[in-house]
């Protein structure tokens, strides 16, 4: 979100930040005011998160993505059961984002080179 920055050298999202400072957020009121918008989503998020993670529908869906990822290759298995394993994986993950499978060739070799930024 555009907002978590909004207040320039903090992070409302720093590791254990409300365990160090657990009043952060008042005590510089100038801070708290460039962060309210995005503190007032990230709150919503959160509590909707703990009602859906409440209760036995989110244990289920858990374990029934974990039981759909899973793929039992025997000791011995051959290159046709390993590439059917990672299809169905595949299938899996395309499945999620609401997408086919997109077939296209690899190359045998990088053909391009395009090079990273300089500060980094």
């Amino acid at each position: 979100m555009k907002y978590r920055f909004a207040y320039p050298g903090f992070d409302p999202e720093k590791p254990y930040l409300d365990e160090e400072q657990p009043d952060w957020r008042h005590e510089n009121p100038e801070r708290f005011a460039a962060l309210e918008p995005y503190l007032e989503v990230r709150d919503k998020m959160k509590a909707d998160m703990a009602v859906l993670r409440d209760g036995p529908t989110w244990e289920n869906a858990v374990n029934d993505v974990y039981q759909r990822q899973r793929v039992d290759l025997t000791p011995g298995c051959g290159p046709e059961e390993v590439t059917e394993a990672v299809r169905s994986l595949m299938a899996i993950g395309a499945e999620g984002y609401g997408t086919d499978l997109i077939e296209y060739e690899r190359p045998d070799c990088v053909m391009e080179y395009y090079p990273g930024v300089d500060d980094l």
